[in-house]
C-alpha cells in the first residue's frame, strides 16, 4: 500500500483493514470520523483529502457537541482504525 510507510508500525494493520473494507463492492463513499484533531488540522485535512483520494469523502468532527457527532458517539457503530 503507497504511502502507508508514513504511518508508525502500530497503526499499519488497522490502516489496511480499514482499506481492504473500504475497497469492498458497493462503497460509494468514505466516511472519516476524527476525534481531537485541532480545529486547524481538521479543517486543513479536509481541504486536502478531495486532492489526494479518488473517493467521495464525508469527514466528522467527533469533538464537537453538535447532534450529529453526539448520535454516532453514542450509536456504538464506530469502528476505531488508527
Amino acid at each position: 500500500m503507497m504511502g502507508i510507510e508514513k504511518f508508525p508500525e502500530s497503526f499499519r494493520a488497522d490502516i489496511q483493514t480499514a482499506v481492504s473494507i473500504l475497497r469492498s463492492p458497493g462503497a460509494r463513499n468514505i466516511d472519516i470520523a476524527v476525534n481531537g484533531l485541532p480545529q486547524e488540522d481538521f479543517f486543513r485535512a479536509y481541504g486536502q483529502l478531495p486532492m489526494k483520494t479518488d473517493h467521495r469523502f464525508d469527514l466528522v468532527d467527533l469533538s464537537n457537541d453538535a447532534a450529529f457527532s453526539r448520535r454516532l458517539r453514542e450509536s456504538g457503530t464506530l469502528e476505531g482504525v488508527g
